[in-house]
């Protein structure tokens, strides 16, 4: 029989939520889209990623000219689009370096930069450089996507070669694979440069895990609105907001933490599948790491939405009390009710078969992804559901 334990994550461990910490504090689920986050929020876009100069002049233009009866139209929920806050900074150089790469402006290349290790030798860390056409923010993609996430991975690649650097307006540091060992090297090196961080994270390979974001909050409004306004861009449907203390000197190898400290705008992408990556899961992440960018005004791109995110918050984990065969009967990101079947446990020792029940209301975001499970292993978690509107802002206890 399964055993049911609250948990502070909405999911199994993973290896990246801070990059090594592995205290994902799941506390509420929100929407960043306006300055003050402790009112409610809900889904709904406000603006679009044009600059406020050309927002006033497409204003004006529009007053000038009278519209036909009926041929203008409110746009659907669908075809809203969403804007990010434009960073200030504009990076205005003519070249730009990362390691060993160095790019003129409108230019693509490739490099390494170096990750050292207590374990073994210094190792050379794969990356590519965008430097746009025009000045603007120092934007980087960072996966640490083990194992199943190999939609993450193949995404990842795939970007590189999308992005024309004739169009960017600021420059793009990605790095499409780094392990845990390697976080250090890319906090020192990569995100102390950038202005905004997109972490993207996997699972182990027996591991089903619904994707979502992590919009982590610090209380200070405009960069929560940021990191909460990439998480709504990316296209996410499930978004965990993490109420966290900045740390004045956090650890060498917390991603996350360093780069709230240092007041830029962050998000975390979680996800993996016990499978081969799928053309749709894998221009998912291409779409949305485009829809970053559109929402930031480093490429032009109308960044839409539907309006159907939920927010979800602590959740609960079911381990297997033995060894034995899970069989599940839902799909992850199934909403659930507490009680509900979820699936059946046939004991390895005692062939008794029993079934599996919801822990608690909520969404199901993480489901074991292969039937045999030894005893303690996690089976399923079912984080809380708070539908369109999460609480408010809660300063985490330190």
């Amino acid at each position: 029989m399964p055993s049911a334990v609250p948990s502070a994550m909405p999911h199994a461990p993973t290896r990246v939520v801070a990059i090594a910490t592995r205290r994902a504090l799941s506390l509420v689920l929100g929407f960043a889209l306006l300055l003050d986050t402790s009112a409610p929020l809900t889904a709904q876009a406000t603006s679009t990623s044009k600059t406020a100069a050309k927002s006033t002049q497409s204003t004006k233009s529009k007053a000038g000219t009278k519209s036909k009866k009926g041929s203008s139209k409110k746009k659907k929920k669908s075809e809203k689009e969403v804007a990010a806050p434009i960073p200030a900074h504009r990076y205005t150089a003519d070249t730009i370096t990362f390691g060993s790469a160095t790019a003129t402006r409108n230019t693509r290349v490739s490099g390494t930069f170096t990750s050292t290790s207590t374990n073994g030798p210094a190792r050379s860390i794969p990356l590519a450089l965008i430097h746009g056409a025009k000045a603007g923010p120092v934007v980087a993609y960072l996966s640490q996507a083990p194992d199943s996430a190999f939609s993450t991975v193949a995404g990842i690649n795939k970007l590189i070669n999308l992005i024309e650097p004739a169009k960017v307006s600021g420059s793009i540091v990605i790095v499409p694979w780094f392990d845990s060992e390697a976080a250090p090297a890319v906090i020192e090196q990569i995100v102390a440069r950038a202005d905004i961080v997109i972490a993207l994270s996997g699972q182990p390979l027996d591991d089903d895990l619904h994707p979502y974001g992590y919009w982590s909050r610090t209380g200070l409004a405009a960069q929560d609105k940021a990191g909460g306004a990439l998480a709504i861009a990316f296209g996410l449907n499930v978004v965990a907001v993490r109420d966290l203390p900045v740390a004045a000197n956090p650890s060498r190898d917390d991603l996350i933490s360093t780069a709230l400290s240092a007041g830029k705008s962050v998000l975390l992408v979680e996800g993996g599948r016990a499978t081969a990556a799928t053309a749709s899961a894998t221009n998912s992440v291409v779409a949305g790491c485009l829809n970053v960018l559109g929402s930031i005004g480093v490429i032009t791109r109308a960044v839409g939405m539907n309006g159907k995110v939920s927010w979800i918050g602590t959740s609960q984990q079911l381990h297997a009390e033995s060894t034995g065969v899970f069989t599940p009967n839902l799909e992850r990101g199934t909403r659930v009710k507490q009680g509900q079947k979820v699936g059946t446990f046939a004991d390895s020792g005692s062939a008794a078969v029993t079934d599996v029940l919801a822990p608690r209301d909520g969404i199901i975001t993480y489901i074991r992804g292969t039937p045999t499970a030894a005893k303690n292993a996690v089976l399923l978690t079912v984080a809380t559901n708070y539908g369109p509107v999460p609480p408010p802002f809660s300063k985490a206890k330190p």
